[in-house]
């Protein structure tokens, strides 16, 4: 059993030992899908049969751009600080409808993140890693009724959220370039606003409550300097 024990641990130091290629800067471009899945409460203050609840799925296009700086440790652990952005592609989308309306959400061209890493190597060319930071969400919500312009009412939810990371990447060309796979998770805000609806549907004060959490799933390629 000891010597089972003590052949684990020199495999380990063996591999982080040769896990240079996880030590430095790097700069990369990911692309993939977002998922947003925005919520949207209308409450009408006079009449609660106005009121709506819609949930929705808005999936598009992204791509991405990230550095960083990382150092792989003697007991198989790797740390990572990384800066990144989003770029969406297809950003307005309708994911519901009530009432003879539609709602949407448009999401922004570029959002930012930062992102703080830990990995763990399975092997001197490959580890699994885990990321907490923070990321800006901006999603405009919009009630469209069919062949009315301008919309009823908009709500405008923006701000700086909770992201997490969960991701699997590898080493290849000499240790120079490293090919990943992640999934992210950014917990959306909760935004309210009063307004005071004219429409066919909506009459009088009505109070507006959007939310908006993103699930990313995306391929990126970096190079180690």
């Amino acid at each position: 059993m000891k010597l089972f024990t003590t052949a684990i641990a020199a495999a380990a130091l063996m591999t982080a030992a040769d896990a240079k290629g996880f030590n430095g800067f790097y700069a990369g471009a990911d692309i993939g899908m977002s998922n947003l899945n925005p919520n949207i409460k209308v409450k009408n203050r006079t009449s609660v049969s106005d009121s709506v609840n819609i949930n929705g799925h808005a999936l598009s296009p992204v791509f991405g751009i990230y550095t960083g700086y990382s150092k792989a440790f003697s007991n198989c652990l790797t740390g990572a600080f990384e800066v990144g952005g989003d770029f969406n592609f297809d950003r307005t989308k309708t994911f519901g409808r009530a009432r003879g309306g539609k709602y949407t959400v448009q999401k922004s061209t570029f959002n930012w993140n930062l992102v703080a890493k830990l990995g763990y190597l399975l092997t001197p060319k490959s580890q699994i890693f885990a990321g907490v930071g923070v990321k800006s969400l901006k999603n405009n919500f919009k009630y469209i009724e069919d062949g009315a312009t301008p919309s009823p009412f908009s709500v405008k939810n923006r701000g700086v959220r909770p992201t997490y990371q969960l991701g699997l990447e590898n080493l290849i060309a000499n240790d120079t370039v490293a090919v990943k796979l992640a999934y992210a998770f950014t917990q959306g805000s909760k935004k309210s606003k009063v307004i005071d609806a004219n429409d066919s549907v909506f009459t009088g004060v009505v109070n507006v409550r959007t939310r908006a959490d993103e699930h990313q799933v995306k391929l990126g390629i970096s190079y180690r300097f």
